[in-house]
């Protein structure tokens, strides 16, 4: 669960995030598999060295549904199902607008993609089947953050950084927060989950784009 939660408000311990209470340790290093950009969430998925793995992502979530689909229909092919939802264009990168196939990592459930399954499925079936795909995306997701984890760790260790030494080093300053106040109510709530640009790409997928964020956990009219 809390693995899903950090899918889904972006708050896995990337590099670019790490940065930001040990600096002065990583400085501007970049991503620890590729080492050619800054390992944001979204480089995560995308990086060249995880672009194998990431594929098998989309193709256990996609042969999960179809053959989940083929269990109750025989009318019709896993190759013509294939192609069906190769036309969702959930395609394997950002965007600012459309939902991707990283917004259904995060535990987006499309319009598209229910509608597409209501031709083949009852209000019960088809729960069932988004469970089980979405059940093994997260299985497969936090295989893929462990792998990039293990190597995180194992450059660490060949640089001998250590956890001592990362207790003991104060902020940056090239981050540091302005004070505030614990007299101001915001203090009391940490809205660092969400920047404002979040909000607004979050806010253009529910209103265009999401069915259910979760597992239906919450229905968008």
């Amino acid at each position: 669960m809390i693995f899903k939660y950090k899918l889904l408000s972006e708050k896995l311990a990337v590099l670019e995030k790490t940065k930001h209470q040990y600096y002065d340790i990583y400085q501007d290093s970049d991503c620890p598999l590729c080492a050619e950009e800054k390992e944001t969430f979204t480089h995560i998925w995308l990086c060249l060295y995880q672009a194998e793995t990431f594929s098998q992502l989309y193709n256990n979530f996609k042969n999960m549904l179809i053959f989940g689909i083929l269990d109750l229909s025989t009318n019709i092919s896993a190759q013509q199902l294939s192609d069906q939802f190769d036309l969702l264009l959930f395609t394997k990168s950002s965007h600012s607008s459309n939902i991707t196939f990283l917004d259904i990592i995060k535990g987006f459930i499309s319009t598209t993609l229910v509608e597409w399954l209501q031709k083949y499925t009852n209000a019960s079936q088809r729960r069932n089947l988004l469970t089980k795909a979405f059940d093994k995306l997260y299985e497969d997701s936090l295989d893929l953050w462990k792998l990039r984890c293990e190597a995180f760790a194992s450059i660490e260790h060949m640089c001998s950084i250590t956890q001592y030494m990362k207790r003991s080093i104060s902020y940056n300053t090239k981050y540091k927060e302005p004070f505030t106040s614990y007299h101001n109510i915001n203090s009391f709530f940490d809205f660092s989950s969400f920047n404002i640009e979040y909000i607004e790409y979050i806010n253009l997928l529910i209103r265009f784009n999401v069915a259910y964020i979760d597992l239906f956990t919450f229905n968008i009219p």
